[in-house]
């Protein structure tokens, strides 16, 4: 069954989205909803709602308060970010250092990126079309979405764009990774062992995800070089 989080949305998008979702899998919800209703238990910590009415009382609105479920934060691995937080007081604070950031103003000042990012991806269409191929979509929004973050927090765009496969090795090793996201749900101890490996071990006993793991080396080098020269520039000044 399809679990989906949405927030505070008009009552038209929800059943939009209700609408989808009944399409993408017609017998599965018919079959769930003509026997045990919309709502059901799928396990002792979790429940399935297939009902956009109930939607805002499951998930945190203004003034409500949610903490993440054990398995989630088994799942992400991640307990000191802010996603991986569990109090709900704690992750407000964490999240809070980010607010600035998708304030209205600072999206807005997005617009000259995603026109870029938009017409990086009517080219791609165009060229696929002269050259009558298929095109694959999830591939190609996948590298839009990454290139406008990438612009946005590292002021590095057309990263993926500037490739002829849109940068796909990196997407599939994202891609298995995720796919051992419910393993690491229940065997959180996996996660953090192959975390303490080195990174040569874990390149031969995953190799599928090289690409990824070359990216948080380059990254890292780069991190450290922040930091030598913060240092550098601390000495100078004391001098």
């Amino acid at each position: 069954m399809t679990r989906f989080v949405v927030g505070n949305i008009s009552g038209r998008l929800k059943r939009c989205i209700n609408s989808l979702v009944s399409l993408l899998e017609p017998n599965r919800r018919t079959a769930a909803n003509s026997s045990t209703g919309p709502i059901v238990r799928i396990s002792p910590t979790e429940v399935h709602v297939n009902d956009p009415e109930f939607i805002d009382q499951l998930f945190a609105g203004s003034g409500k308060r949610r903490e993440k479920g054990q398995l989630t934060l088994n799942g992400l691995g991640t307990t000191p970010t802010a996603i991986g937080t569990r109090d709900h007081s704690l992750h407000k604070s964490r999240r809070a250092a980010l607010n600035p950031f998708f304030s209205t103003a600072k999206i807005r000042r997005l617009e000259p990126m995603v026109h870029e990012v938009l017409n990086q991806i009517f080219q791609r269409l165009d060229e696929h079309r002269r050259a009558d191929m298929p095109v694959n979509l999830n591939l190609l929004y996948r590298a839009a979405t990454h290139d406008l973050i990438a612009d946005y927090a590292f002021g590095q765009g057309s990263v993926c764009f500037s490739r002829s496969d849109l940068n796909q090795p990196y997407f599939d090793a994202y891609h298995q990774m995720v796919m051992n996201w419910h393993f690491g749900t229940y065997f959180p101890w996996v996660g953090r062992l192959f975390r303490r490996l080195p990174p040569s071990i874990v390149k031969k006993v995953m190799p599928t995800v090289l690409p990824f793991i070359n990216m948080i080396e380059v990254c890292s080098h780069h991190d450290s070089l922040y930091h030598c020269a913060n240092h550098a520039l601390g000495r100078n000044r004391k001098d």
